[in-house]
């Protein structure tokens, strides 16, 4: 009960982001704005503005194209 905190990195959540029901994020983790997070994944790495990602651990499945105005599957 005594012992110090240890900080292995902060976790930035990008404006207007939404993580689903039971996700975890590991400490050093980035995500850019507008980032969309499946249910029960656990995000391990960073990812860029805009992308939906999903698993365990998390990867893009998809990445919103502002010049299509749709999400595009990445592959």
């Amino acid at each position: 009960m005594r012992q110090n905190l240890e900080s292995k990195g902060p976790i930035v959540i990008g404006d207007n982001c939404f993580l689903g029901y039971r996700v975890a994020v590991t400490p050093g983790v980035t995500l850019g704005e507008w980032c969309v997070v499946g249910a029960n994944s656990v995000v391990t790495k960073s990812f860029p503005p805009y992308s939906m990602i999903a698993g365990a651990p998390a990867r893009m499945i998809k990445r919103y194209s502002l010049e299509e105005r749709a999400w595009v599957r990445v592959n």
